[in-house]
């Protein structure tokens, strides 16, 4: 729900403001692939994401903080507090892209605990970085603009 929240924010925020914006459409497009494979899972097996469809649901869920950190690059250069936003997304990241090769060869069931730790962790650090940049923008434009 952060995440949602922040960067439903952010993409209010930066809709005149960045030349970069092309790069949150992969984050958009991913959410939607996330939700359309969590409600087929439901309405197929009225259940927790399992099988093929869950594998999927979890690769969307791992690829979304890549996506994110693409979003955080979009914002204009601001200096450090953008770079150590990019630096704990590519951190997250990292982190899923182990947890995605990890899943790949050990199957769905084994990796609950690792997605679980990188839904729990993982996505509220995007969340936050999403939140507070989005806060952020209108001081970071002001910066640019006066400059």
């Amino acid at each position: 729900m952060v995440t949602l929240v922040g960067s439903v924010l952010l993409f209010y925020e930066s809709k005149t403001d960045s030349t970069r914006r092309y790069l949150n459409l992969p984050f958009s497009i991913d959410i939607l692939a996330l939700l359309v494979t969590g409600l087929l899972s439901f309405s197929i097996s009225g259940s927790f994401p399992m099988g093929p469809i869950g594998e999927l649901w979890a690769f969307t869920l791992l690829i979304l903080s890549p996506c994110a950190a693409a979003v955080l690059f979009s914002i204009p250069e601001s200096g450090r507090f953008r770079e150590t936003s990019l630096y704990l997304a590519a951190l997250v990241s990292a982190y899923s892209g182990i947890t995605a090769v990890l899943l790949l060869y050990g199957g769905y069931i084994p990796m609950l605990g690792l997605l679980y730790f990188y839904w729990m962790l993982g996505m509220p650090i995007i969340g936050v970085l999403f939140l507070l940049n989005a806060w952020y923008w209108p001081s970071i434009t002001a910066e640019t603009l006066s400059v």
